[in-house]
């Protein structure tokens, strides 16, 4: 026999705040926000460099923990970004969080089912991930988020940038997760 055991979304829980105020993003400083483990697979070292050398201001706070926890530390010293890594987080305050942030990213080499991805567009934000194998079925850029890869990223923020109607992206993001 076969179960299929469906990797589902809490639509209630994982829910855009309600007063949506629409402020525009601070193009001075620009806060990711992402989950994950600290593995190799999830690509943070890759994705603190990425961001450090773009020509805007970023921060990045991560939920997870994992075994490069100290080798993402001792590099955004390095680099002098702008990194929290929280350690893991209780489930239940992963909406918050979400919310609290300019954007959602994810920078994976590879996702199967990417929950999180999930979670964050089910919470209205906006999602910017890496263009991989897992992701690129499941964002429609521009659409409901934002693809892009180390070559185009900085092109990708401006396009979120000079988009007057994010409203319509996070709207979209929701509802093809509801």
């Amino acid at each position: 026999s076969t179960f299929l055991l469906p990797n589902w979304v809490d639509t209630k829980r994982f829910t855009p705040l309600i007063d949506d105020r629409q402020h525009p993003l601070n193009t001075n400083q620009i806060n990711f926000f992402s989950i994950g483990r600290l593995e190799p697979q999830k690509n943070y070292l890759s994705l603190v460099s990425l961001l450090a050398s773009s020509r805007y201001k970023f921060s990045l706070t991560i939920a997870g923990s994992g075994s490069q926890f100290s080798t993402l530390e001792n590099l955004s010293k390095e680099l002098s970004f702008d990194l929290t890594l929280l350690g893991k987080v209780e489930h239940s305050l992963l909406p918050k969080l979400i919310n609290q942030y300019d954007l959602y990213i994810q920078h994976s080499l590879i996702e199967g089912h990417p929950k999180t991805v999930l979670e964050a567009m089910s919470c209205g934000a906006v999602v910017v991930c890496r263009d991989s194998p897992g992701i690129s079925q499941l964002i429609d850029s521009k659409l409901n988020g934002y693809l892009y890869n180390s070559i185009n990223f900085d092109h990708i923020i401006s396009t979120i940038l000079s988009n007057n109607n994010i409203k319509l992206i996070k709207s979209n993001a929701r509802k093809y997760i509801v």
